[in-house]
């Protein structure tokens, strides 16, 4: 069995704001990212397809094939919390000091951590394999 992880391409949030679990779109140019991602897939017969639900990833999901496709809530990117669609340099630098010392433990405010991120995608793979 081979697993390809994809990820998404550009979306129309300028790279200076902090998002994860917002739900944002695909840049207005993302069709060339697309075309660039299914060139390099070697899809086959019986592929399986599973995503995130949020925009940016059904949208190039639903590209690369006519098949299911499967939508799990635990495949979302991590939650940033107090810090989503903010600019990075407006979070309070305490805040981020502390996440950054050991963000796989410490999670931005009303967030989580890259532990717990861990942690539900391992559920969705224990449940899938």
């Amino acid at each position: 069995m081979e697993i390809y992880l994809i990820r998404h391409s550009r979306v129309s949030v300028s790279p200076n704001v902090c998002y994860g679990i917002s739900d944002v779109e695909l840049h207005e140019n993302s069709e060339i990212d697309i075309e660039n991602i299914f060139d390099q897939l070697p899809i086959v017969a019986n592929s399986k397809f599973y995503s995130s639900p949020l925009t940016r990833c059904k949208k190039l999901a639903e590209s690369l094939t006519q098949s299911e496709i499967i939508f799990d809530d635990r495949l979302k990117e991590l939650n940033f919390g107090d810090w989503e669609l903010k600019i990075w340099e407006d979070i309070p630098e305490n805040e981020f000091n502390l996440w950054k010392t050991d963000y796989v433990q410490n999670s931005p405010t009303n967030g989580e951590s890259y532990q717990e991120l861990a942690n539900r995608v391992k559920e969705f793979w224990n449940e899938k394999t």
